[in-house]
């Protein structure tokens, strides 16, 4: 929306200067029709002929291909248009024509015979030439043959000419392009079967090196011996590892068990090899005869051996003998006393029989782990020698592939050798061109010739767009040049060190040139009763170090700017807010106060000031506001200057100010005349009225600069007379009544501003 205020200001000044614009617009405009008017007419003719490009595709059917050429149609297009020997046979062709009784149908309805004749030879070949355009109908494959001129029977002629001789030109071109195509592809599928032949000798040499490098490799079963091999070492592999695994967790359970027993097994050296036997473990006392416990009984290596099932069996065989024995027997029995005997014996086998079965548990981890050793180095060895034999196969398999594929490409490119042999006379002397491909479409005639200059629509549009830049750049001059007050984008960038205090709209006038104050008559929440309210909150608040402000002085830069209509309304929104409030005509030159509060202009501020009444005497009170009284300017005296500047006036505002809570006082323009800057030193705050659109930002410094030379207290400035939809209102905000709903801003015209 911050682009808003800045369209507003352009519409502003092209309202403003409607009619310079106007006149400014119609110059390229006249320009352009005088132009338009003094053009010969010009015509064009045009013939329409289709021209195909040639598509990839086998001649008849063939395997002979023939490459597709996107460039053919342009090549010859631009051909034609250099070409000066075809321009000379389209010529010949023309006059060919005017030797005919009648003209050719397309021709006629024109010129005669005898002119078209003499209009064709007073032609060069490089004129014609220069004429002639052929261009492209966008989507299609039509191509248009157009010449311009002033006569309508020649251009038609020539473009019928050239349109017929670009058709057996194409025709001859594409004939040719096709034998030539057939030549390129015979010379190519030669070398390429050349180089295939080659490369098959090279690859036959290449594969008896590596046969004869590699005598251990069978190349004629392509066998992989070490492989195989090597596969059943794999097998063998991975039993001997799950066998090791298997023992290993077996001897960890035996030592366990062991340890409880205070048992443990220990490798013994025995010659070229070593054994294993049970020994105390160490710092544990062992049982009596730990190796028949029965956790040591019940290891797996212990119950699947032989020898101690077969103990386990004699002892309980002696045991049972022995307690049938007691039946009958005493204990010291000689029968059961041997009995015992053999019973001893028996554990002894079984303990030995248990020590043997660990022992043998451990060798044969001890083999296991050698057999695994075994195995691994064989598959080491292997592995190495088969990926040797299996790289020279796999190469001599690629190749033997390689050669197999140049075979099938040299017997391919010597079938299309002999094809391409075959239709050349049968293909390119029955005419390959695919006639129907280029013909003629459509004829030039004198009947359809068009005329194409003066072209009054681009000179119109360009006209437009000239009569568009030079009313802009116009409008551009304006808005540099104008720096008045439009909008509050403006007051920031051209009004600087002034406060902003507010921005009233324009006051309509009554009729019979009597003014009422708007501030009473207007409704609350209207676009003018709201804004001086604001203004009258601002002024109320703008006092420096706390100071209230009791004296106003309303001025402006220039004259007309609507200072006296604001400061009565400001009198009188003052009035309202409950302060017994002085309106006071300062203005000695040119009084209108009295006007507006319909006040006697008879005696006033000029009577006070030259001691002919007081005070009390020349204030009238306004029936119209309560609270509110008057001070008109009374007679116009000589010298307003020296009246203003004289004690009685200093003297008078103090009177004032001990009787009137606010005085406001309506004075001269500063920049016209020396009375506000009189007046300025001796009131609370000093506000510049601004015109909307009217005010220059030149004049509005040069008062600040008045007023600072005198060290006034210029509490800042106010917009007034703005309208709406004009910069400050075109906010939304000043076209709604809060109390009795819309206000009809928008319903027609602005009102008119007040100028004082």
């Amino acid at each position: 929306m911050t682009g808003m205020p800045q369209v507003r200001s352009l519409l502003y000044l092209v309202r403003k200067h409607a009619l310079l614009l106007a006149a400014v617009a119609a110059v390229p405009l006249a320009a352009g029709w005088l132009y338009a008017r003094r053009q010969e007419p010009g015509f064009r003719a045009a013939a329409t002929v289709q021209i195909k490009a040639r598509a990839a595709s086998y001649v008849n059917s063939t395997d002979v291909w023939i490459d597709a050429d996107p460039q053919f149609v342009p090549d010859q297009v631009y051909r034609i248009r250099s070409d000066e020997a075809l321009a000379g046979r389209v010529l010949a062709r023309v006059k060919e024509w005017t030797s005919r009784d009648p003209l050719p149908e397309p021709l006629r309805g024109g010129a005669s015979r005898e002119a078209l004749r003499a209009e064709a030879e007073s032609l060069r070949p490089a004129d014609a030439a220069a004429l002639v355009t052929v261009s492209p109908v966008p989507e299609t494959s039509y191509h248009q043959v157009a010449v311009p001129g002033r006569s309508p029977t020649l251009i038609a002629a020539l473009a019928n000419a050239y349109a017929l001789e670009i058709v057996a030109l194409f025709r001859e071109e594409k004939d040719r392009d096709v034998g030539s195509q057939i030549d390129d592809w015979e010379r190519q599928y030669q070398e390429r079967r050349d180089a295939a032949r080659e490369r098959v000798e090279g690859l036959g040499q290449e594969l008896a090196r590596l046969q004869s490098g590699n005598p251990g490799v069978d190349f004629l079963r392509r066998a992989n011996g070490p492989q195989q091999q090597l596969d059943a070492v794999g097998l063998a592999l991975a039993e001997a590892r799950e066998r090791r695994l298997s023992l290993q967790d077996e001897r960890q359970s035996a030592a366990g068990s062991l340890a409880a027993a205070g048992l443990a097994l220990e490798s013994v050296e025995a010659g070229e090899g070593r054994t294993y036997r049970l020994c105390p473990a160490p710092a544990k006392e062992p049982a009596e005869e730990p190796r028949l416990l029965a956790s040591v009984q019940a290891l797996p290596a212990v119950e699947r051996d032989a020898g101690v099932r077969d103990a386990r069996e004699r002892i309980a065989n002696l045991q049972e003998a022995d307690a049938s024995l007691a039946v009958t027997y005493q204990e010291t029995a000689a029968e059961r006393i041997a009995l015992r005997q053999r019973t001893r014996k028996a554990q002894a086998d079984l303990a030995r029989a248990t020590e043997a079965a660990l022992a043998g548990l451990a060798v044969s981890l001890d083999a296991a782990a050698a057999r695994v050793a075994r195995f691994e180095a064989r598959a080491a060895a292997l592995d190495a020698e088969a990926a040797l034999q299996a790289a020279a196969l796999a190469k001599a398999d690629a190749l033997q592939r390689r050669i197999e594929d140049h075979r099938r490409e040299i017997d391919s490119l010597d079938g299309r050798l002999a094809e391409a042999a075959r239709v050349r006379k049968t293909t390119i002397q029955a005419g390959a061109g695919n006639r129907h491909e280029v013909r003629l479409v459509r004829e030039a005639s004198v009947l359809s010739v068009s005329q194409v200059s003066p072209d009054l629509p681009r000179i119109w549009m360009l006209a437009v767009l000239a009569a568009l830049g030079l009313a802009a750049g116009v409008l551009y001059l304006f808005q540099v040049m104008d720096d008045t007050v439009k909008s509050r984008e403006d007051y920031d960038r051209l009004v600087r060190g002034l406060a902003f205090l507010g921005v009233v709209p324009a006051i309509e006038e009554e009729a019979e040139n009597q003014d009422q104050i708007a501030a009473v008559r207007g409704r609350t929440g209207t676009p003018v009763v709201e804004s001086i309210r604001a203004l009258r909150t601002t002024l109320h608040h703008a006092g420096v170090d706390g100071r209230e402000i009791r004296t106003i002085l309303m001025t402006s830069s220039g004259p007309r700017e609507g200072k006296t209509t604001l400061s009565t309304n400001l009198a009188a929104s003052l009035a309202q807010g409950g302060h017994r409030t002085l309106l006071m005509d300062a203005d000695l030159r040119r009084p209108r106060v009295h006007r507006m509060t319909g006040t006697d202009p008879a005696r006033g501020l000029s009577t006070v000031l030259a001691g002919r009444a007081t005070l009390s005497e020349a204030v009238q009170s306004c029936g119209l506001v309560p609270g509110l009284d008057v001070l008109p300017s009374g007679p116009l005296p000589p010298n307003p200057a020296e009246l203003l500047a004289g004690p009685a006036m200093k003297a008078l505002l103090e009177e004032a100010a001990g009787r009137y809570d606010r005085i406001v006082l309506d004075s001269p323009p500063v920049v016209t005349v020396t009375d506000p800057c009189v007046l300025a030193p001796l009131v609370d705050a000093v506000v510049l009225v601004i015109a909307h659109g009217t005010t220059s930002a030149r004049l509005v410094r040069r008062a600040r600069e008045a007023m600072d030379a005198v060290g006034a207290r210029v509490s800042g400035a106010v917009v007034n007379n703005a309208a709406p939809r004009k910069g400050f209102y075109g906010d939304p905000y000043y076209g709604y009544d809060y109390r009795y709903g819309y206000v009809a801003a928008g319903d027609g015209p602005p009102p008119a501003a007040r100028r004082n």
